[in-house]
């Protein structure tokens, strides 16, 4: 039963979910990107960087776990057996009013923030509360031994949980030793979901990657021999027009991946979003995008 107010069951959700981690739960280890100058890229854009304290995220694992109990004491009440269905939602809404507030048109932002919260944590538990993915980009910044800590609270307030995943910079994989990322593999983090974009070092400082062909195979290498599974994500598309640097793009990309052997590839084609730097390029005819063909 719910006996404090919206904030103990609230978790802190940052801007962007990954692909195909709808089953996941999310959970916020920093928040914005530590980087964040790619030219392409929108999401992080005039947010600042900060990292997020162990007791805050051990305080997000607390928060899933009331939320659990709450939503297993319903669903049985009403003779449910545990299953989490949208009458078990709306059951516990109204249950406690001191948490998700009593009308819908009169919530507070704690209450919304609740509700967002109690939306997301029941679709886990519902998917069998397998996966998490560690929010937002690069969760490998975080010093390792904190990482460690994170996850076996994690482990240890949910033994469902076989599945831990995270997105991850090369270079802050390159810098990493070997021991440090078996260290992580054998606390729990699954996979690592990796920008490689390209590995043509002229296309990837136009693009402001900030990091080169040698730091993604170096990265890459340590994350695979670790025993953490990686998904390279490559870009299509990203040297624009001109066809010899395109021809450069394709070939010294696959040599990366080749030289990394990633579990692994996912390619995002280049969109020239508004927003971004690069969008800027663009009108200027700085950059010029490449046709379909």
């Amino acid at each position: 039963m719910a006996v404090a107010g919206p904030q103990a069951y609230t978790i802190e959700l940052g801007p962007i979910g990954p692909i195909g981690e709808g089953e996941a739960l999310i959970l916020r280890v920093n928040r914005n990107c530590p980087w964040n100058r790619c030219l392409f890229c929108r999401v992080y854009k005039g947010k600042k960087f900060s990292p997020r304290s162990i007791d805050e995220i051990n305080g997000d694992i607390d928060a899933v776990r009331r939320v659990d109990e709450v939503l297993s004491t319903v669903s049985w009440e009403m003779g449910l057996s545990g299953r989490i269905q949208r009458e078990v939602l709306e059951e516990t809404v109204k249950r406690h009013p001191e948490v998700y507030g009593e009308h819908a048109e009169h919530l507070t932002t704690e209450q919304w923030y609740a509700l967002q919260s109690l939306s997301i944590i029941a679709n886990w538990i519902s998917c069998g509360a397998r996966r998490v993915f560690l929010q937002d980009a690069n969760a490998l910044v975080m010093k390792p031994n904190d990482l460690i800590a994170v996850l076996g609270h994690l482990k240890n307030a949910f033994r469902t949980v076989d599945t831990v995943t995270c997105y991850a910079r090369s270079q802050t994989s390159a810098r990493r030793s070997h021991d440090e990322l078996s260290e992580l593999h054998d606390a729990g983090l699954s996979w690592c979901f990796v920008g490689v974009e390209s590995g043509c070092d002229e296309v990837l400082q136009y693009m402001q990657k900030g990091v080169t062909q040698k730091e993604h195979i170096e990265g890459g290498r340590k994350v695979m021999d670790s025993g953490i599974r990686m998904a390279a994500f490559v870009m299509p598309g990203l040297a624009g027009s001109n066809s010899d640097l395109s021809h450069s793009h394709i070939v010294d990309t696959a040599h990366v991946l080749n030289e990394i052997r990633p579990t692994e590839v996912r390619v995002r084609s280049l969109a020239v979003l508004d927003a971004t730097p690069l969008y800027e390029r663009w009108q200027s005819a700085e950059f010029s995008p490449p046709g379909d063909k």
